[in-house]
């Protein structure tokens, strides 16, 4: 039994384009008629072209070497085939040694990463994700892990799998949009009890106190909807005046892993959390917040 070569003969690369001049697909073809009659029963934008061009290669591989090209740099409308995700260049490689310490398999990690994507708004609803084959090279793990990571996304609702595709954002509802100074726009703060407490070592550094130094405190939680979304805890500083005036404030924002304390209010979710200290005319620091959000929160938008 033979293998058949493959072929040869000269082949052509056509691009069509609407009314605009926007480049719509780009396709190779050896019997342009016929493959633009199989368009024309299969493409539902095949109405939108209004204009088409055709270069004649001497070769399919050479063809089909300028198309891929063309994908990557023209960036037409209706191709996936070779055309890169829109945050291939956002994700920086780590490999399994950059998984940080915890309780979260590499898995976890990556489509906790994945997830920050859609969340900040760098993909939008229907943007492929890299491959899985682009994935394990720039995370350095093996496919099942890619493959798990996608279907905790898709579990998640961040993602869905579209067959000749690949798997493709989501954006699930949770964007909430609130008035500044409107009824409820706050929510509804579930006051906890005053208690002293020693501030975690990272907020301890934030806010310029030994570790270990039992601080007054306070806690409470932030409901909408009947749903937490946010969890507080305030930390004055050692003889602090309580009426002063807040001048100024400082945020630390960092991602992190579910921790005890909040997985009693929001369940096993990566948080978000942002270390704000507050200080006064006089540059004395008053105090810290520490603000935990449920880190499948999409967005709180603010409207003055």
């Amino acid at each position: 039994m033979t293998t058949e070569p493959e072929p040869s003969e000269r082949t052509a690369l056509y691009r069509f384009f609407d009314a605009a001049g926007n480049l719509l697909y780009v396709g190779v073809s050896g019997n342009t008629e016929a493959r633009w009659r199989q368009h024309a029963e299969s493409k539902p934008w095949w109405s939108d072209v209004a204009d088409k061009t055709t270069e004649w290669l001497g070769s399919r591989a050479e063809a089909l070497d300028a198309e891929r090209i063309a994908i990557r740099t023209e960036k037409p409308l209706h191709n996936h085939q070779n055309k890169p995700s829109s945050i291939i260049g956002e994700i920086t490689p780590w490999g399994p040694s950059g998984v940080p310490g915890g309780t979260w398999s590499p898995y976890e990690f990556i489509a906790h990463e994945l997830k920050g994507f859609i969340q900040s708004g760098s993909m939008r609803a229907g943007d492929r994700f890299p491959t899985v084959r682009t994935l394990m090279e720039v995370y350095g793990v093996a496919s099942l892990t890619i493959q798990r990571a996608l279907n905790l996304l898709k579990t998640q609702g961040f993602a869905v799998g579209r067959q000749g595709f690949g798997v493709v954002a989501v954006v699930p509802p949770g964007l909430r949009s609130e008035t500044a100074g409107g009824e409820g726009a706050e929510g509804v703060l579930e006051q906890m009890t005053a208690y002293r407490a020693a501030p975690s070592l990272r907020s301890c550094t934030a806010l310029g106190v030994e570790p270990g130094t039992e601080l007054d405190a306070k806690r409470w939680v932030r409901v909408i909807d009947g749903q937490p979304v946010e969890l507080v805890n305030f930390y004055r500083y050692p003889d602090a005046p309580v009426d002063e005036a807040i001048h100024r404030t400082t945020d630390l924002v960092t991602a992190a892993p579910p921790i005890a304390e909040a997985v009693k209010v929001f369940g096993v979710v990566p948080l978000l959390i942002t270390r704000r200290v507050t200080y006064s005319e006089s540059q004395s620091p008053l105090g810290l917040y520490e603000i935990v959000k449920n880190g499948d929160l999409l967005a709180t938008q603010y409207e003055f």
